[in-house]
């Protein structure tokens, strides 16, 4: 199986519209069936590809707004095109791709039932000091992809502590795209949140 990416790469877009990180390392498989070890493996692989792809798309067009204008204008570029750009390359490779998290800054990223339940149990096992690693479930046709997202350093100009690593000027910027923001008090390494990735069983 391909290993994955680890957390020396910052994870584009997300530094401000979800968080920061990348595909998590160490793979394991959980799932609702039977399914045998080699299509977990596929099928891991598959939603290891996935992560990968959207974090290399998002995390260029991220890089390219803090370089033009830093975190003003890269939270301009995620609130304008974020979500467009992940539902662009979802829609090219066949999948559907969301970042989501328990303390959204944008409403849009808020879990569905199903991704609650999952980042219930991140929260539980990052609370108690426990490794987080991606999952699978299947159900039907559908294969669930989950993966942890972490924070890194450059992640608290936005999602930090206002007044401290994050300016006060651009926590206002960022208040006024989203007003019930609740993407801040984070530290470097702290769980933030998680890929949550679904496709067609039966064509990987």
């Amino acid at each position: 199986m391909k290993t994955l990416f680890t957390s020396t790469v910052l994870f584009g877009t997300v530094l401000i519209v979800l968080s920061c990180g990348n595909p998590g390392s160490n793979t394991t498989a959980t799932g609702t069936n039977d399914s045998s070890d080699q299509h977990r493996e596929v099928w891991m692989d598959r939603g290891q590809e996935l992560a990968v792809t959207a974090f290399t798309a998002l995390s260029t067009e991220l890089r390219t707004a803090l370089t033009k204008g830093g975190v003003a204008e890269a939270v301009n570029s995620c609130h304008v095109s974020a979500q467009f750009l992940t539902d662009s390359v979802a829609a090219s490779l066949g999948a559907t791709i969301r970042r989501t998290t328990l303390k959204p800054r944008n409403p849009v990223n808020a879990p569905d039932a199903r991704e609650a339940e999952v980042l219930a149990s991140y929260q539980q096992r990052a609370d108690s000091g426990l490794p987080l690693q991606p999952q699978l479930a299947h159900e039907h046709e559908t294969v669930y992809y989950y993966a942890p997202i972490l924070m890194q350093d450059l992640c608290l100009k936005c999602h930090g502590t206002p007044g401290e690593t994050i300016s006060e000027q651009d926590y206002a910027l960022i208040l006024e795209k989203y007003p019930d923001d609740q993407a801040i008090g984070y530290k470097a390494g702290d769980w933030r949140g998680m890929w949550s990735i679904a496709f067609d069983a039966e064509t990987h």
